[in-house]
């Protein structure tokens, strides 16, 4: 009737846990609350002790890390069941759990007494142990409760941020434990590149509209209604033509949470993937609510663990994102953005005082041919083919600006410079005399000469007789938020960053699919953890997708290889809409979508 847990197992939970540290924190916490309640109805002159718990905090973290192993439902009742009927006795005695004053029984009726008193203690452990890292303000004691009866705890704004800090630390914790899991040579592949994403986390409970005098038994959620920039155009079910035209399905709405999400995955280029695809950092808030302060809470955690930035994608959401809330915060902690270019967006994004042309989220020289600086648009309005695409991405490359010297962690000291500047000399112009000394270099064809393209400057550019700084300067010192909206750390539409900016999202999206499969975690299935509260909801989360990273490791080291670099697994060619298309992010595969769908990212 009951599921048993081998000692080994247990003893591994327990380990887990330990190396996580959430216990010891929380079990402190929990401490100093009953000191400052004391306190507030002076009663610091208790000397009596109290009767012994039956189940510690340690245990309860243990159940909840063997259900979410286990594939078990995140309910309080099972968490019960493992302590006092999954557990040996050693391991009981080890964890503290004690049967209480009351002996079990094996006459059913009063077995069932027992199990109910024992369940109501693992609640209570778990109400006090959640109370101090919870950062809702609503009490909400029934179902159809009306809002003019809704009672809070009265928790000012830095306490909704302290508990809030709390809850994403413990979460943020799990998620490390299962990440060092893996042995240092494949944590060591990651470089820090990952993509930020939210997916929806369905709760049980019932929405309610904004006029309706009656709360939600979960009034801290909202309703999701999918939105996203997806471009699965073609086979999605999540679309549905009406006279010829394609349009998204609105069907999808719930009363829920959105779980935002960092995801690592390799970058490396190769068919050898060489550190599996895993969620380090989380949080929980309102669907659709502040999703650049949420971004901004999982950088920060990210940073507090110690992980080194790389590259970091998203989708549309954050590319449309203030530069204040998102893209200058994200550079300032040592982040390199790859996003895609939203519709409206692309083309002439803004220009320098030196002169430089922001287009498509690079400085070029101004010099920029007039059809070299809407490839994005014409590309997506199908005014151009894919082969032409990429022929033109190439040969804008000559414009391109060049990193003479890099930014420091603040991202202040960047200076940029032309091909033709002394450092480079890969072009040539009258602006430059440097650049128009001859330089022989030899052809495919074994000829020799000076094979480099020469810039010339448009009429439009030329003010009282004088070129642009940009043309009078070798290098130009650049601000931090200098195109800070729009700016891309790799040339958009280049191979280099699409491959980087899909390997990101690829890692993301599957796993979400992952961590929601009904025959494992069941992320999606709100009926596996039906306690009605934030940080509960948060914190299930956190034990599933943690679970799913120690699924996906194990999957990993399973079948890995060993070559000269280490440990590897060779990448699934994907097939169908999940297929790499080339195509840059944000447009549809080349030549299957109508114009709308390449227009809708």
């Amino acid at each position: 009737m009951y599921t048993r847990y081998s000692d080994r197992d247990v003893m591994r939970a327990r380990d887990a846990i330990k190396a996580s540290g959430i216990d010891s924190f929380l079990t402190d916490l929990v401490a100093n609350a009953k000191v400052e309640h004391a306190a507030a109805f002076n009663k610091t002159g208790q000397t009596k002790e109290g009767t012994p718990a039956r189940v510690t905090i340690e245990a309860l973290l243990v159940a909840m890390w063997l259900a979410a192993n286990n594939a078990k439902p995140m309910l309080l009742t099972e968490f019960s069941n493992i302590l006092f009927h999954g557990l040996s006795p050693n391991m009981r005695r080890l964890l503290d759990v004690l049967d209480g004053q009351t002996p079990r029984s094996s006459i059913p009726g009063k077995h069932r007494q027992w199990n109910r008193s024992a369940a109501k203690v693992v609640g209570a452990r778990f109400k006090q142990m959640t109370a101090v890292i919870d950062p809702s303000d609503e009490i909400v004691t029934r179902a159809n409760q009306m809002w003019a009866d809704m009672q809070y705890r009265g928790l000012t704004d830095d306490q909704v941020r302290q508990f809030q800090a709390h809850l994403d630390w413990v979460c943020g914790q799990l998620l490390h434990v299962a990440y060092m899991m893996l042995p240092a040579s494949v944590r060591a592949q990651d470089d820090g590149s990952r993509c930020i994403d939210a997916t929806p986390l369905k709760v049980p409970a019932t929405g309610r509209t904004l006029d309706d005098p009656e709360a939600s038994s979960m009034p801290h959620c909202s309703y999701y209604v999918r939105e996203g920039d997806h471009s699965d155009y073609d086979t999605s079910p999540d679309f549905t033509t009406r006279n010829g035209r394609f349009r998204r399905n609105q069907a999808k709405r719930f009363w829920a949470l959105d779980l935002h999400l960092l995801a690592l995955a390799g970058v490396h280029p190769g068919d050898r993937q060489r550190i599996p695809g895993l969620i380090t950092s989380m949080t929980a808030d309102r669907a659709a609510l502040d999703p650049a302060g949420n971004a901004r809470r999982l950088l920060a955690s990210e940073q507090q663990r110690g992980f080194a930035p790389g590259y970091l994608t998203g989708d549309g959401l954050y590319a449309k994102a203030e530069a204040t809330t998102f893209q200058i915060p994200a550079r300032e902690a040592g982040y390199k953005i790859l996003l895609p270019i939203t519709k409206g967006t692309s083309g002439v994004q803004g220009s320098h005082a030196s002169g430089m042309v922001l287009v498509d989220g690079t400085y070029y020289c101004p010099a920029i041919s007039d059809h070299l600086r809407t490839i994005i648009k014409d590309y997506r309005d199908k005014r151009i083919d894919h082969p032409t695409f990429v022929k033109r991405i190439q040969a804008r490359k000559k414009f391109e600006m060049v990193t003479k010297q890099k930014a420091d962690e603040r991202g202040i000291g960047e200076r940029l410079g032309c091909r033709a500047a002394n450092h480079s000399l890969t072009v040539k112009c009258e602006h430059k005399p440097a650049s128009l000394e001859e330089r022989l270099t030899e052809n495919a064809d074994r000829t020799t000469g000076d094979f480099r393209p020469t810039m010339s400057l448009p009429i439009e550019a030329i003010t009282n007789g004088q070129p642009p700084s940009v043309c009078q300067s070798q290098a130009i010192t650049m601000k931090p938020t200098d195109g800070a909206k729009f700016r891309q750390a790799i040339p958009f539409g280049t191979d280099e960053h699409t491959d980087i900016y899909h390997r990101l999202r690829q890692s993301q999206e599957g796993m979400h699919g992952f961590a929601k499969d009904e025959a494992q975690e069941a992320l999606g299935t709100p009926g596996r953890r039906r306690v009605r509260t934030l940080v509960a909801q948060q914190l299930f989360a956190a034990f599933l997708i943690a679970a799913a990273n120690v699924r996906k490791i194990r999957s990993f080291l399973e079948r890995a290889e060993t070559d000269e670099h280490g440990l590897y697994v060779k990448r699934i060619k994907r097939k169908g809409r999940h297929a790499r298309t080339g195509a840059p992010p944000g447009a549809a595969a080349p030549g299957n979508s109508p114009p709308e769908a390449a227009d809708a990212a």
